[in-house]
């Protein structure tokens, strides 16, 4: 892919991103991020990323369970 196409790719992604998380819907929130985390958001952000068809920048490889689902890029959690 050629360097302007993943940089639009990357806005679209962010710019999706921060609307999920922006939108005012109950279940968008995130929880705090406390030892036992909420696995229904784990889960679903999985889910996410499962969908993402082309991810060339890796803006999604620390979605995985090395870290708490609160530490992935592009994820905020609050209380």
């Amino acid at each position: 892919m050629e360097p302007h196409g993943r940089l639009i790719l990357f806005t679209c992604l962010h710019g999706f991103l921060l609307l999920c998380m922006n939108t005012p819907l109950e279940s968008a929130t995130l929880p705090s991020c406390n030892t036992s985390g909420n696995e229904t958001d784990r889960l679903a952000l999985l889910d996410l990323k499962k969908r993402i068809t082309q991810d060339p920048l890796h803006v999604m490889s620390s979605w995985n369970d090395s870290l708490h689902f609160c530490n992935w890029v592009g994820v905020t959690c609050n209380r």
